[in-house]
Parts: C-alpha cells; structure tokens; sequence
C-alpha cells in the first residue's frame, strides 16, 4: 500500500481490514458488524497512510507532510484528524486498542491490518435486542448535516442539533434520545426506519445546515418512522452578525413547531443570563464539541478554550459547567496537565454555573458527578435530584443517580435508574453495563453480575476495573479458579492496580458494602 509517491499523495483505493473494521478508501466509509462511518477525505487519507506501516511510530512531521502536502497547517490539524479517527473507531485515548499516541513523537497504528485488496464479510455478530417503542410521544434529534463545505464548521451544525435536543429534553410529556445515541449515526447511511426501530421512537427531526459569509441557512424536518413520512419542514435564512441569537432563534423556531406538530405544551423557559457575544459562544461551540469527545485528545484543548471564553464572559453559565466538567473527566481519568485534575475545582466551577443560572442542568449533573467522587452523597444526590427536576430526559442525570444509588446501598434503586438511562440513550457507554453489574452484585445477584460484566468486557477488553470486579464475585461464590484467572486479566492489563488504592477511593457510605466488595478478593486468597 503506497502512501506517497513523488512529493505527492496516492491513496490506495483497495478495502482491506483493520482489526474487524472493513476498511474502503473508495468510498471513505469504515464499517464492522453494527455500524458504518464515513470519514473526511484527509481523514481516511491519514488512515490508509497509518495502516501502510502498521505497529511503527511515525512522527507528527512525516504525517503532516504526508497528509498535508504543500500546505501550512496548523498544529490542530493533525490533532484533530486523530481524534476523529478514535471517534470513528470508538478508541479510548488512555487505553488504545487502534492508535496509540508516542509522547512529544507521532503516532502508531497498533490494531493488526490484514485482507489488503480483499473484499471478505465483515465477522457477524449476534443481532442486539431492539428496544421497545416508547409509548410517550418520542424523538431523537439527528445530528444536522453540514452543507458548509469546510469541515470545520462541523461543530456548528453540532451545535444546533445539541441545542434543540436540549430544549426539546425539558418537555416531560416527550420522551427525547441522547444526543450521545442519536449522535451514533452521523456519518452512517442508515434507513431513517431502521433509526427510528433501533432508537425506539416515533419521530425523527433531520436537517442541514449551510453557512457561508455572514448568512446561515438551516433546514429541518420531522419524519414519522411508523409511516415513513415526512409530516413537517420548514427552511430558517438568517444573518450570522451575532451567532448566539441566529442559533437560540433558530432552535427555539424549530423546537416550536414540533411541539406544536406533535400537540405539546412548550415547556421551555426562557434563559435569564446574559447572552455571550458571537465570538464568545464560537468558541463555546468548539469547546464543548471537544469536550464532549470524552477523550484525552478532545478534553486538553477544550479546558483551553473554555478558560479564554470566561476571560471573554465571566457570566456564560454553559462555560463554567463545561469546564468543570472538564476537570472531572481529567480527575477520574487521570487525562491532562495535573493542575486539570481536581474535583474541588469542578465542585466549584458547578456552583458558580448555578450561581449564574439555576435552570442550568449540566450544572447540577457537574455537582453530582464531581461530589460523588470526593465521597459527598447527600450533595451529589440533592444535585442530580435538580439536574432531573430540570431535564426529565437527561440519560446522564439518571446515570449518575445510579452510581450514588449504589454506593448507598440502594443498588435496588440503582438498577431502575440504569433502565432509564439505558432507554434514553439505546447506544449506552459500556460503563453502566459495569455498574449493572455492580449493583446486581450487591443484591446478591451472581449470575446477573457476571452477564453484565462480561458484556462490558466484549465492549471494553482492558476494562480492568470489570475484571476485577468478576474476581471478586467468583471468590463470594467459592470458584476460586475463576478468581485467580480474572485477577491475572487486572493484573495483565493494568499492571499498577491496586487493591488498596480503589478502597480508599471508591465512595461507599457503608462500612459493610465496602467489605462485601472486598470479601470475595479474600476469598479467592489474591489479598
């Protein structure tokens, strides 16, 4: 496979397979059992270049040159193709199973290549249960095409699918999608009734959006799945002087006229805060598209951002729940400059979001997340409580609760907020498939326990704290055996575990849940 020929860059077009990704540059498109991803073309460019020598490091400067060849681009460029590239393959920065970042060097593609020029099935896989249609009147809000022409305005066609998702989540009589699931299409040609089935609902809202100069057209319209039809459109043409008001009035325009359409009650409140300038809620729509990434790569720049944009605007009440939330993703996953890595100043940037808007309910789901961690359940639980008062359709809001639920002892409860959570975003984080788990194994629930487990582990192999988790449950049950293998597997992928450390860490309220957890490592004799 050649990559660079004569100064000049040739892609191969021929499919071949990365890991159990069909890979086919012709079409830019990667695809495995479940799903199919289009990509930018320098995109694929940089991955069919990374897959021409696979398991060597390639510096940043041969990529760039490479990929970007007779162009000046900026550091971000290459950045920001990478990070796409582990979102398209749902590849964890810290824990990479295709690319692995090298330090102050390059890149390197460590997932195996093979089938070059071949055209071989992709491995099938056992169909996924689809969920029941909900009975509330239910949408997801499909992430807006954007018709722009530069790949970098992405973030703002992002940013109105993200903003009408959010009001529309605050009507309780409608059952709205994660954008987290419904963000799971973008790029992939998938039937609109086969979305609609495999998210559960009833309506589909799809647009576009084109912005050019100092004018945006949006288009959107809203498509009933149980008749494949389309049953309302309507065009927005607008002046880009002031982003922030194109934006609010375009949602609020749309948002509007679905709830009209579907014969519910706007619910919405009108914000109180001062409205940011253009510049300031710009960069507000990169940052939080960076920081909802959930990646090392996304969250580093995005708490840069952030902190200018409250430079700009020390009253954006988004800008200081983002940021916070930030922090807590830089703590829990040991991502970014330590100086990021502090719950406290999460808890702290949280409070001054509500400070500046009450009905801010990222704001309360930042308290919760970082107050559970530094072991405050009362708070935590008050502040996800608020989050949900505001937001009856926060996934997020539902998960967090489940987490406090289980380090309560109300692992009966927590399974009911995990349900929910699961039913509002189909296209769930392997995460609460461990905390189902979790929570099954508090009540007593082996078997469940092990299931869920193992289901996050299929999704996540180095997932070491699951393993664990299987450790400690087979030694409650007596296989000792099954123990000492799993605890290997913690030990394999991660081999500065330490017990010690995730019990002084994990927040349990109760003395006696901490030791149940603890008992089965005793056990099976690995402490």
């Amino acid at each position: 496979m050649e990559a660079k020929i004569s100064g000049q860059q040739k892609v191969d077009k021929k499919p071949f397979f990365i890991a159990d990704w069909q890979v086919d540059p012709a079409s830019l498109r990667i695809s495995d059992n479940s799903r199919t991803v289009k990509l930018e073309p320098k995109v694929m460019s940089l991955l069919v270049f990374l897959s021409s020598r696979p398991g060597q490091v390639i510096s940043r400067q041969e990529l760039e040159d490479t990929i970007w060849t007779g162009t000046i681009v900026g550091y971000d460029a290459l950045s920001n193709a990478i990070i796409k590239l582990r979102k398209a393959f749902d590849d964890n920065a810290r824990s990479p199973q295709v690319i692995e970042t090298i330090s102050k060097t390059g890149y390197r593609l460590i997932a195996a290549v093979s089938g070059i020029g071949e055209n071989r099935p992709v491995p099938e896989a056992p169909s996924p249960q689809l969920p029941e249609l909900l009975s509330e009147p239910s949408i997801a809000v499909l992430p807006f095409d954007n018709m722009s022409g530069d790949p970098q305005q992405e973030y703002f066609s992002d940013g109105i699918s993200e903003d009408i998702t959010t009001d529309l989540s605050k009507i309780s009589e409608l059952r709205v999608i994660a954008r987290n699931s419904a963000f799971a299409y973008k790029g992939v040609s998938v039937k609109l009734k086969n979305i609609g089935k495999e998210l559960g609902v009833r309506y589909l809202l799809e647009g576009s959006v084109r912005r050019v100069d100092q004018r945006v057209r949006i288009n959107a319209q809203l498509i009933d799945v149980s008749t494949d039809s389309h049953i309302w459109a309507e065009r927005y043409d607008m002046k880009l002087a002031d982003i922030f008001s194109a934006q609010d009035g375009a949602t609020r325009a749309i948002v509007l006229a679905l709830l009209q359409r579907l014969g519910l009650k706007d619910q919405v409140v009108e914000e109180v805060p001062a409205t940011p300038d253009s510049i300031t809620y710009d960069y507000f729509l990169k940052a939080r598209e960076l920081c909802l990434l959930n990646t090392e790569e996304g969250v580093s720049p995005a708490i840069v951002l952030l902190e200018d944009i409250i430079e700009m605007d020390a009253k954006f009440s988004l800008a200081y729940s983002y940021l916070g939330r930030c922090y807590s993703l830089a703590y829990v996953n040991n991502w970014a400059n330590a100086r990021y890595r502090s719950l406290d100043k999460a808890l702290e940037l949280g409070q001054k979001a509500i400070e500046l808007n009450p009905d801010n309910a990222h704001a309360h789901f930042v308290i919760a997340s970082s107050a559970f961690w530094l072991g405050k359940n009362q708070q935590a639980r008050l502040a996800a409580d608020a989050a949900l008062n505001i937001d009856s359709n926060y996934a997020e809001g539902y998960g967090v609760l489940a987490m406090i639920q289980i380090f309560s002892g109300e692992s009966d409860k927590a399974l009911d907020a995990l349900k929910i959570t699961m039913r509002l975003d189909p296209h769930y984080r392997d995460i609460y498939l461990h905390y189902m788990a979790l929570a099954h194994f508090h009540l007593g629930h082996f078997s469940e326990a092990v299931d869920f487990a193992t289901r996050r582990l299929v999704r996540k192999p180095d997932a070491d704290i699951s393993y664990a988790l299987l450790a400690t449950i087979y030694g409650r049950i007596g296989d000792i055996d099954s123990a000492r293998n799993e605890w290997n597997n913690v030990i394999r992928v991660n081999p500065e575990y330490s017990i010690e450390q995730k019990q002084r860490m994990l927040p349990y309220q109760n003395s006696g849940d901490l030791d149940f957890f603890m008992a089965g490592f005793r056990e099976a004799g690995i402490v």
